[in-house]
């Protein structure tokens, strides 16, 4: 069995009964870390443009992404992605993982665990699976410790996040912005407010897609039932112990 997604959470739990289950772990990384950087970018600059002449003192332009820590919470292969661009724009980037190893990536600093991540982060991505344990990993607690003014942006589940104690984070300036491009429910009813609250942009879940990501998805099927076939070890291997 083979899923389309990175995710196994929105399948039914018999999926995890087949004798194989692998998924498509690292076909979204490219395009999901583009998606985290333009947000990024955008938020630090989301005030230099104007639909007026304006007139002096200028207004602020921003802040600068160099010089910024990006905390990434789920240190996969979208993590790595975002990782690569982020040092590229001089951010000093900080992660968390769930197995003790060394960073995949030269430059990233891991952190042992999220407390110390998001004191020192200037924004966190969420790019962690689903699972019971990161269910509502950002919380009423959680949210006390992060770095006030800190950019959120979550590319996996809406469930990361408790949606009510974010809105509480946005109102009093924990939170400066938040990216979403998944949230809970999906889609979100028309009148829910995060779609007017002045802090939070909201993508529908599309930072994963790219114009040949069917064929990227049906190639790698493929090469997976080539190597099953042959008894070598396969790619996007699912781990029913961990749900991902």
């Amino acid at each position: 069995m083979h899923t389309v997604s990175a995710g196994i959470d929105s399948y039914p739990s018999w999926l995890l009964s087949a004798p194989v289950v692998t998924c498509s772990r690292g076909l979204h990384a490219t395009q999901i870390s583009e998606w985290v950087v333009t947000a990024l970018l955008t938020g630090a600059r989301q005030s230099s443009w104007v639909t007026a002449p304006v007139t002096f003192p200028r207004p602020t332009p921003g802040a600068l992404l160099a010089g910024s820590t990006l905390g990434i919470v789920g240190f996969g292969e979208i993590g790595h992605a975002v990782a690569r661009r982020a040092l590229a724009l001089e951010v000093d980037v900080v992660a968390l993982r769930r197995r003790d190893r060394p960073s995949p990536v030269d430059g990233v600093r891991l952190l042992p665990d999220l407390a110390g991540l998001l004191a020192v982060s200037d924004a966190v991505l969420l790019s962690a699976a689903a699972t019971p344990e990161t269910h509502h990993l950002i919380n009423e607690t959680t949210l006390r410790q992060v770095k006030p003014g800190v950019h959120l942006l979550n590319i996996a589940r809406g469930t990361l996040i408790d949606q009510e104690a974010l809105r509480t984070a946005l109102d009093d300036g924990r939170v400066r912005l938040a990216s979403l491009d998944v949230t809970g429910p999906e889609p979100l009813p028309a009148d829910h407010w995060l779609f007017a609250h002045p802090q939070v942009r909201i993508s529908p879940h599309i930072s994963g897609w790219a114009p040949d990501l069917e064929r990227a998805i049906a190639r790698r099927f493929h090469e997976n039932l080539l190597r099953y076939r042959s008894g070598q070890p396969l790619i996007g291997l699912v781990d029913p112990t961990v749900g991902y």
